[in-house]
């Protein structure tokens, strides 16, 4: 049997900012008011039914950082709950999915501000988080704003719910700014250290932070200078150190997402990259020029043994204009705006060259052989089989091989060399594939296994018999080299 592999589905929410800001509201009306409520959509029901998929056939998590609120009055937390609770209740992707597996964490918008006392200035989040999740926590604790959870044996996953809004205060120097301080950190540490190390290995990672912990020009409001999270070095180095595969966050109401993989040579050990994550806002009607309101959906997976990952982002983006305008607002539907799909290995991905001997080639030890080898490329007509391994999104299945022709010398090729069709088989346990030339001029399929395979190209011409080439879809796996080379996917 193959190694076992995680993998999570996540619908990641962000900056829904339920009050007078919030984009589901009806708009104001001419004087005093708002234009008449119903009919008009909820932000609940249009992500419910947009959520109402098939069953993943893994866990589903729903994470939502920051920003419930606009002012972090009673009101808005009381329309938060609400939402919450349906968000538990309804039919996620197949089925509910509970409180349990929703993850909340605050934003600065949840904070009442203008207060001076850390205790006031919690007073509302906390009773909303109490009411909603059935928790105890008491607004004179900081710690009871985070939460990390080791949920490796339901979910295969270590979530950790950061609070980088502790310290936003009115006419400040923290007013625009985030901050994990030292305290937190040492939190984060003696929790993740007192997961063994194979069972943390085992498990996908995320953190979940409301403030973007690296600025990027693309974030980088000039008014507000930088705001980005104070003590993030020291955050993001922890999160490397412990083989973190997901940051996702908010703010910005802007979805960016990119790999912070930097490295450096004062370092032992320079740990795979982590794929940061921003949740655009999917709810405030404050979206900067040309942008709109979105959430993102996620896949990932993880095979502990080859520390191999991959990862599969869908940015779900809120239609409410097209060719001729805007659309009423009972019209509103999300689309997909962007797919990321991207893949990493943990370590080096290939072995490394120990001990070789060279030599100048020589026509009379090796002409022999290069004539088989060279004919290898006759016999196939230039069609040369190749193929690439990722990690499979099909549960139950271990690998994905995604296979295709690729042309040796496309310049000196005829047409008649070229295949009309390219059938893949890799016997009776996958299905056979056959790709014609009028519809792929790649002649590219995928297959999904959890066993090493040979796969077979069967390649047929207009004229003259088929001809047969294969590919190997390995079993990867986490090479170890002595020294320190990095060689990250």
């Amino acid at each position: 049997m193959p190694p076992e592999t995680r993998q999570l589905t996540i619908v990641h929410l962000s900056d829904v900012h339920f009050g007078n800001k919030h984009l589901f509201m009806p708009k104001k009306a001419v004087g005093p008011g708002r234009l008449p409520r119903q009919g008009h959509p909820e932000l609940i029901d249009t992500l419910i039914k947009d959520l109402k998929g098939n069953d993943p056939g893994c866990p589903v998590i729903i994470c939502i950082t920051g920003d419930l609120a606009e002012t972090g009055n009673p009101d808005e937390f009381r329309l938060a709950e609400q939402f919450i609770r349906k968000l538990g209740e309804e039919i996620v992707l197949g089925k509910p999915r509970g409180l349990d597996n929703i993850f909340v964490i605050p934003g600065n918008h949840d904070v009442l501000y203008d207060k001076k006392l850390p205790e006031d200035r919690w007073t509302n989040w906390t009773t909303f988080y109490n009411n909603t999740f059935g928790k105890t926590g008491s607004a004179r604790d900081p710690s009871s704003r985070i939460s990390f959870h080791d949920r490796i044996e339901d979910l295969g996953a270590v979530i950790l719910c950061l609070n980088s809004a502790e310290y936003v205060e009115k006419d400040t120097p923290e007013q625009d700014r985030g901050a994990i301080d030292q305290d937190q950190l040492k939190k984060i540490k003696a929790f993740l250290k007192g997961i063994s190390k194979k069972r943390l290995a085992s498990a996908i990672r995320i953190a979940l932070i409301h403030h973007h912990p690296i600025l990027i020009p693309g974030l980088a409001e000039t008014a507000k200078g930088y705001d980005a999270v104070s003590n993030a070095g020291y955050l993001l180095s922890e999160l490397r150190k412990f083989g973190f595969h997901l940051v996702l966050h908010g703010h910005k109401h802007t979805p960016y997402h990119f790999s912070e993989d930097s490295f450096t040579a004062f370092r032992d050990n320079n740990n795979p990259p982590i794929l940061i994550v921003a949740g655009g806002s999917a709810g405030s009607e404050e979206i900067q020029r040309g942008g709109l309101n979105c959430y993102n959906r996620i896949e990932i997976k993880w095979n502990p043994e080859a520390k191999q990952g991959r990862i599969h982002l869908s940015t779900r983006g809120l239609k409410t204009v097209d060719g001729d305008g805007e659309i009423l607002p009972s019209e509103w539907v999300w689309v997909d705006r962007l797919i990321d799909d991207r893949q990493y290995l943990g370590g080096p991905r290939t072995p490394q060259t120990i001990s070789v001997v060279s030599r100048a080639y020589s026509r009379e030890q090796d002409e022999r052989d290069d004539a088989l080898r060279k004919n290898q490329y006759a016999q196939l007509q230039l069609n040369m089989p190749v193929c690439e391994v990722m990690p499979s999104l099909v549960p139950g299945q271990h690998n994905e091989v995604r296979l295709w022709i690729e042309p040796h010398r496309p310049d000196k090729q005829t047409e008649d060399q070229k295949p009309v069709r390219v059938t893949w088989s890799a016997g009776e346990l996958n299905r056979v594939v056959s790709v014609s030339r009028e519809r792929d001029r790649r002649y590219c399929a995928t297959m999904h296994y959890w066993g090493p395979m040979l796969v077979q190209a069967k390649l047929e011409f207009a004229n003259g018999p088929p001809a047969y080439g294969y590919v190997y879809a390995r079993m990867p796996t986490a090479y170890q080299r002595s020294n320190h080379t990095i060689d990250i996917g």
